[in-house]
């Protein structure tokens, strides 16, 4: 039985975040749970893929290319 890769994971974040979400929608769209998703939200923040303005989290063109290359070697 396979799970996501961390890589999948985050692509799938950064895509709901593409046009701006809350921490909830990103729960519910990538389908995770916050326990999940506080690592991975961190390590984003952190390497500048996504960005928080308020309460809302945006994918940055970094986090963009990233999703692109995650979805050309999957």
């Amino acid at each position: 039985m396979g799970g996501r890769s961390k890589f999948e994971i985050r692509a799938l974040m950064l895509k709901v975040a593409s046009g701006g979400a809350k921490k909830t929608q990103i729960v519910y769209g990538a389908y995770l749970n916050f326990d999940i998703v506080k690592p991975h939200l961190s390590e984003l923040l952190r390497t500048g893929r996504i960005e928080q303005r308020g309460n809302r989290y945006y994918t940055t063109q970094a986090g963009a290319e990233y999703v692109t290359h995650v979805e050309a070697i999957a």
